[in-house]
């Protein structure tokens, strides 16, 4: 079942990444071909959504459909979450230059 949770979980962000990559941020997100900077934040920030997520899921290995249960019981896991969640969004809207990053507006965060 782990195997297969993984298999799922990586041509998901295969397929999504991909997507983004070749079309998406062109058709989805309207951003311009030319403003790679912005297009390089979004695809990162994707990337990072999905690694938390991944997290999330990689906490039950089996059937469970609930991957919150027991989350509010785990403070060094909770402690990492946020943690990234704080750091990504400081590279995204401070790293300039530093990161190659750009600040994304509130409909891109959503």
């Amino acid at each position: 079942k782990m195997w297969r949770n993984i298999s799922c979980q990586s041509l998901f962000q295969l397929v999504l990444l991909g997507w983004l990559l070749y079309d998406g941020l062109d058709s989805m997100l309207h951003v311009p071909a030319d403003d790679q900077v912005r297009r390089d934040t979004l695809l990162f920030n994707t990337f990072v959504a999905c690694q938390l997520f991944n997290e999330l899921n990689a906490r039950s290995i089996g059937d469970d459909i609930n991957v919150f249960a027991g989350l509010l019981g785990n403070a060094w896991f909770l402690g990492v979450i946020v943690f990234t969640v704080i750091t990504q969004y400081g590279l995204i809207t401070y790293g300039g230059d530093f990161t190659k990053t750009c600040p994304m507006t509130q409909d891109e965060w959503l």
